[in-house]
């Protein structure tokens, strides 16, 4: 449960940075579980930012002709090829449901009929969330069951917040960011002898700052990535971003090769919910 909401917290901290934390606004457009790389301490890392768009001083929303993948776009990115920063945190969203469900939003049980989202929301209005909660994180008879329900419930609501139809309507990131750390800390405060992922007793999220946030940023390095097709323009405006570029990378190749490649990555997030 805590990991989960771990991985969730640095995915939305590095999207927040990507939104807010520069003096432009980079959109990842392609945000899903298989682009999170999950490091040796289980820390998630935003990655593969081969249709990454670049927005200057007054921009909110371009056109595209570049489509992400089915089932995490945004409903105006693939009927419109409308892109934003909504259209990241739609995605975020659909991450969330599936790392909560454990379906995505591609599996065969879903159609015109019925989607993940139209799923999980069903779920919520009917007060029924444990039928549609992965059975890993929730059963009754859990330890703390109730401070778990509360606590998946909490981020599934948060989840249709992000998944509204309308781009304008919907949460902004450091709203997401806020709500997900108070979720984790409320959970914390109502679960006896609660540990992290490794093992150690926590109290509270203990990550904060631009140095948490850019942990949670993945662009494989420059060097020893010569065959890279680097967009010119993304690469001269994040070395000229007001950020320490010793932390920024760059990538725009497939996320699984540099994992592969790449020894200090055990595996990709989507990978781990499988398992």
């Amino acid at each position: 449960m805590l990991k989960r909401l771990d991985i969730a917290i640095d995915v939305a901290l590095a999207l927040e940075y990507l939104h807010h934390g520069l003096t432009f606004t980079v959109l990842h457009c392609d945000l899903k579980p298989s682009n999170v790389l999950l490091d040796q301490d289980m820390v998630g890392h935003v990655g593969d930012f081969g249709i990454a768009k670049l927005f200057g001083q007054g921009e909110s929303i371009a056109q595209t002709k570049t489509l992400a993948t089915i089932g995490y776009m945004a409903p105006e990115y693939g009927i419109e090829g409308i892109v934003s920063t909504s259209g990241d945190v739609y995605s975020f969203g659909i991450m969330l449901l599936e790392m909560y469900t454990r379906k995505k939003p591609t599996d065969a049980m879903f159609g015109e009929k019925m989607s993940l989202n139209s799923w999980v929301s069903q779920s919520l209005d009917e007060n029924k969330i444990i039928e549609v909660v992965d059975a890993n994180l929730l059963r009754r008879g859990d330890t703390n069951f109730s401070a778990k329900e509360q606590c998946v419930l909490s981020i599934l609501a948060l989840a249709m917040e992000c998944l509204i139809n309308s781009p304008m309507e919907r949460i902004g990131m450091r709203e997401i960011v806020a709500r997900l750390e108070k979720i984790k800390t409320t959970f914390l405060r109502t679960t006896k002898d609660a540990k992290d992922g490794n093992g150690k007793q926590v109290n509270e999220y203990s990550c904060k700052g631009q140095q948490c946030t850019m942990r949670s940023l993945l662009f494989p390095p420059l060097q020893g990535f010569p065959n890279l097709f680097i967009d010119t323009k993304f690469v001269v405006l994040l070395l000229n971003a007001d950020v320490n570029t010793q932390h920024l990378y760059l990538e725009t190749a497939n996320t699984m090769k540099f994992m592969q490649e790449n020894g200090s990555f055990a595996y990709d997030f989507y990978q781990f919910l499988q398992n």
